[in-house]
């Protein structure tokens, strides 16, 4: 837990933030709560930033306890510690699938990673405008290769997603989704006149293959409500 040490308990918030008893991370969150403005977004904020710092829920609560101590704020209600755990958990989410953003497998983003990206577009009201391209490669079960049916997927998947890389925009997000599936998140204009051509090289790149695969492109368009969106992933990736 952090100490506050330089100031008693009497100590009025302005002070406090003069004094440098409160914590920067904790700084527009308290500016905030004494002016009786602005506390949703400085909640955020504040939630976020712990999170993105690598420090804990319980470090952040046990933070805001004893700055409102220090500060004599009113005890923090039920609200304003759900809005900040929610802010930690979803900045928390973020940083591990930064982190954890590549499969070493395939050089794919993960499928967290990619849910991360949907849901800030979600958040800020964007998803209208973006779609997924998704792409399914049915890796043939009577193959006769002596590479593990589950690796062999993982092969033919990785080579696919290369081919399609090269006809997408530079950085655009590829994410897997499941062991023969993967999808581009693109602006839905994009995703609509790139789709045909993106079907086309796999095919392409797929009869050039000793064994014969199938494959399925189509467009996911981005639903605007976060648990829409967590449903279409969470359905993609089975």
């Amino acid at each position: 837990m952090t100490r506050f040490a330089g100031r008693p308990a009497t100590t009025t918030a302005r002070s406090a933030l003069n004094a440098g008893v409160v914590p920067t991370r904790l700084a527009g969150l308290v500016a905030a709560w004494q002016a009786h403005r602005g506390v949703s977004d400085a909640v955020w904020e504040a939630g976020s930033l712990y999170a993105l710092d690598g420090e804990s829920l319980r470090r952040l609560l046990e933070d805001v306890d004893s700055v409102r101590a220090a500060c004599r704020l009113p005890r923090a209600d039920l609200d304003l510690v759900r809005s900040l755990a929610l802010a930690w958990s979803e900045a928390a989410l973020g940083r591990y699938a930064r982190v954890t953003c590549t499969d070493p497998l395939t050089g794919l983003a993960t499928a967290q990673h990619l849910q991360t990206e949907v849901m800030g577009l979600v958040r800020r009201r964007e998803a209208r405008a973006w779609a997924l391209a998704v792409a399914e490669v049915g890796v043939s079960s009577t193959s006769t290769s002596t590479v593990p049916h589950g690796m062999l997927e993982l092969i033919v998947l990785s080579d696919v997603a290369a081919v399609v890389a090269r006809e997408l925009p530079a950085h655009t997000l590829m994410a897997g989704l499941a062991p023969t599936r993967f999808a581009a998140l693109l602006p839905s204009e994009d995703a609509i006149g790139l789709i045909g051509r993106i079907d086309g090289q796999i095919r392409a790149h797929l009869a050039g293959l000793a064994e014969p695969h199938a494959a399925r492109t189509w467009i996911e368009r981005l639903p605007q409500e976060s648990e829409h969106a967590a449903t279409l992933i969470d359905e993609l990736c089975r």
